[in-house]
């Protein structure tokens, strides 16, 4: 099925001088001195593969540049779209600013999911192993320990960044969960294993992602 490009007039309606996100942004819009407005992004894929890289900037101005017109070009198509971020700087920015952003102002009907490589999430299982033999680990991560054996019996999502504390490095690896030590569905956690359940409906068309590394 041929893909729909966007066009010039529906963007322009966003970055002209007097858009939409000119009328609604606290920041100044100037792209320049003296030259009002925002650069207009990409109509849509190019790729052979359909499509279009862009890399991200940490400002709002250079997100929304990629991200609306990315969002409106997987609604008319009904595609899903990755955004790919290496820093949690502009993750945050995403998630708390600028998808909520699009949200509140464009009337879009779309599912936004962050989806985080595999060792952000707790392994169930080598908790359980730890706990019971805390003598492998050093003595200076045993108030580390308790505190996220306490949050893995509450934690909806078992995603490292919802701690609230950064773990050690060695702690972390010892109870996060890895693809060659993974049991899959010999697992005893397999039905309710974090990694797994994790984001939910991440498959669902219409839906914009993205990641906290590159690919």
């Amino acid at each position: 099925m041929r893909k729909e490009s966007l066009s010039f007039p529906e963007l322009e309606l966003w970055y002209a001088p007097d858009g939409i996100l000119a009328a609604h942004l606290k920041e100044n819009t100037s792209t320049g001195t003296n030259r009002p407005g925002w650069p207009l992004p990409w109509p849509g894929p190019s790729t052979k593969t359909g499509w279009r890289s862009s890399k991200p900037g940490p400002e709002p101005a250079k997100s929304l540049a990629y991200l609306l017109p990315a969002l409106l070009w997987a609604l008319r198509n009904k595609e899903r779209v990755v955004i790919s971020t290496n820093t949690i700087n502009l993750q945050e920015q995403l998630t708390k600013k600028d998808i909520p952003f699009l949200r509140e102002h464009g009337g879009y009907d779309f599912r936004a999911v962050l989806v985080k490589g595999r060792s952000n999430y707790l392994c169930k299982r080598k908790l359980e192993t730890v706990e019971s033999e805390p003598a492998l680990l050093k003595d200076e991560t045993t108030s580390e320990l308790e505190a996220i054996i306490a949050w893995s019996r509450k934690s909806a999502e078992g995603s490292r960044g919802d701690l609230s504390f950064i773990p050690r490095d060695e702690l972390w690896e010892e109870v996060c969960c890895e693809a060659d030590q993974c049991g899959r569905v010999k697992c005893p956690h397999y039905g309710d294993c974090f990694f797994l359940h994790c984001p939910a409906g991440r498959r669902r068309r219409g839906t914009c992602w993205w990641s906290t590394t590159p690919f």
